[in-house]
């Protein structure tokens, strides 16, 4: 059971996409949670990566990258730095909003 504010709010997002996707979820099914407080100003920025299963990825690293089947980037303030997702034949760009909630 959750504990905090956050991990219901994380819970209440996974459900949300996992329901609104029609996805079987099975035991043992989660979300890896990471937080980023930035300060543009003095050139902190997030490097380029892959969404993977991080987990899987120590454990065996020449193993095949496990992917996320659904990725999300909530901003809880402004963003003056654009989130990029790459797909296979194009590219979104997001300069985040306060409160608001991208899923890829």
């Amino acid at each position: 059971a959750h504990t905090t504010a956050l991990e219901a709010f994380i819970l209440s997002v996974f459900r949300f996409h996992t329901q609104r996707l029609n996805l079987k979820v099975q035991q043992g099914a989660g979300a890896e949670v990471w937080s980023q407080r930035l300060d543009v100003g003095a050139g902190d920025f997030i490097p380029w990566h892959r969404d993977k299963c991080e987990a899987s990825h120590k454990s065996c690293p020449d193993a095949p990258l496990r992917h996320p089947t659904v990725s999300t980037v909530t901003y809880l303030t402004d963003s003056s730095v654009p989130t990029v997702v790459f797909g296979e034949n194009n590219a979104l760009v997001v300069f985040g909003r306060k409160g608001q909630h991208l899923a890829f």
